[in-house]
């Protein structure tokens, strides 16, 4: 039963949830964003809202030399078999962009786990063409390279970003063609690579 709150601070009145805080809060948070009554407010007095419409992170991603050899480990750690490993998919489908370019050669391979109800961790290894994920590899090494974001809109959520001087440096088509993909450089603010997801 939701908390019942005789002085909800909310002034969405007419929302079904009202006065029902445990229940707003849930709602709200499972969807991604904060309930009105704990938005922060900006200087023009309007709620602020999440960059991409919502916080809920669905993939945290890692960079790999040796998929076969890393997904093994990360089996071992979890105590799951050891999942599949799929190629990231043909030019003809990704019709993949790196720095705007076309980059019919850029390709990985990928092995995901699941990490909670709506999460997974994604292995990448780079097969050493030029692309954001072999970018990576050659600057940093193995390691953490993205958080992922589930979005409505790619277009208008990649441009948000770029206004916040974040750079797009690739974008692509999932390997079955079924939604698309973007990755934005945000390691000047966010320290790591955040990719956008939007499947169709």
């Amino acid at each position: 039963m939701s908390e019942q709150i005789i002085d909800c601070p909310c002034k969405n009145t007419s929302c079904e949830r009202y006065k029902k805080c445990d229940e707003c809060r849930l709602s709200h948070h499972n969807r991604g964003y904060l309930p009105a009554c704990e938005r922060p407010i900006d200087e023009n007095g309007e709620f602020v809202m999440p960059v991409l419409g919502n916080y809920l992170v669905i993939q945290v991603a890692i960079i790999v030399r040796d998929i076969e050899a890393t997904k093994k480990k990360f089996a071992a750690f979890f105590g799951v078999e050891p999942p599949p490993v799929i190629l990231g998919g043909d030019y003809e489908i990704t019709q993949t962009k790196y720095m705007g370019l076309p980059a019919p050669k850029a390709g990985c391979k990928l092995a995901f786990f699941k990490a909670g109800p709506n999460v997974s961790l994604e292995l990448i290894e780079p097969n050493g063409e030029q692309s954001t994920w072999q970018d990576f590899l050659d600057q940093n090494g193995e390691g953490l390279h993205h958080i992922a974001f589930g979005v409505s809109g790619m277009d208008d959520k990649v441009a948000s970003c770029e206004k916040l001087g974040m750079i797009c440096t690739q974008r692509g088509k999932y390997g079955d063609g079924s939604g698309e993909y973007a990755y934005i450089d945000a390691t000047g603010d966010l320290k790591c690579f955040i990719e956008l997801l939007e499947s169709f």
